[in-house]
């Protein structure tokens, strides 16, 4: 019997850490599956601040919006997919339009995958400002990605309209938390989650695409 294949869209902003610790999650559950269902996964942008200008902003200005706890529950969730969280380095919150608009041109899912994976690690672990498009490039040309691709991103703005139109699909579904997973079109599960409570979406997804 072929394997079953399921799609996921996982609505995400490269400045929420919850999303760096699900789209490692959702890259681990991948391969433990993958001997019996394959997951084509691609990430769709939301913007937690839209307003933010394109500079950035001063890291304390968002200090007064952090729920109590929260730092605990991040170190706890990333400390099972091993990665690290360091605000320590971050000065100032970017705007993530640019990250996702130098996503959006690389047409490869795999080497799209990738680009988000260091992106998220360049901020989060690296303090880095990922809304610095020259930033953006070198991490983009160190993952080989092609010439055209960042010429196009560094001298237009080619993409910015379809970013923003899904930022506004996004809204239009209501989604108001991310990560967001939409499985298979079928079933759609808000916020980060215990690897066991996907894995069983997954499977409720391939039973779905069966019947």
């Amino acid at each position: 019997m072929k394997k079953p294949k399921i799609h996921i869209d996982i609505t995400s902003d490269f400045i929420c850490p919850w999303c760096f610790i699900g789209i490692t999650r959702i890259d681990r559950i991948k391969k433990t599956l993958s001997p019996n269902i394959d997951l084509e996964v691609q990430l769709k942008p939301y913007l937690l601040y839209p307003n933010i200008p394109l500079v950035g902003s001063p890291k304390k200005h968002f200090a007064k919006k952090s729920k109590p706890g929260m730092g605990r529950a991040l170190k706890v969730e990333a400390l099972k997919e091993n990665i690290k969280i360091d605000y320590k380095k971050i000065d100032r919150i970017p705007n993530s339009l640019e990250a996702h608009r130098i996503i959006s041109l690389v047409n490869d899912q795999d080497k799209k995958w990738a680009l988000a994976k260091a992106i998220f690690i360049a901020y989060f672990e690296n303090g880095r400002d990922i809304g610095n498009s020259d930033v953006l490039v070198e991490i983009a040309e160190q993952l080989g990605s092609e010439l055209s691709t960042l010429n196009a991103f560094s001298h237009s703005n080619v993409g910015k309209e379809a970013v923003l139109t899904q930022v506004k699909e996004a809204a239009e579904k209501f989604i108001n938390v991310v990560p967001t997973l939409d499985f298979d079109g079928r079933l759609m599960v808000p916020g980060l989650q215990e690897e066991a409570f996907w894995t069983r979406y997954i499977k409720k997804a391939a039973l779905l695409q069966q019947s």
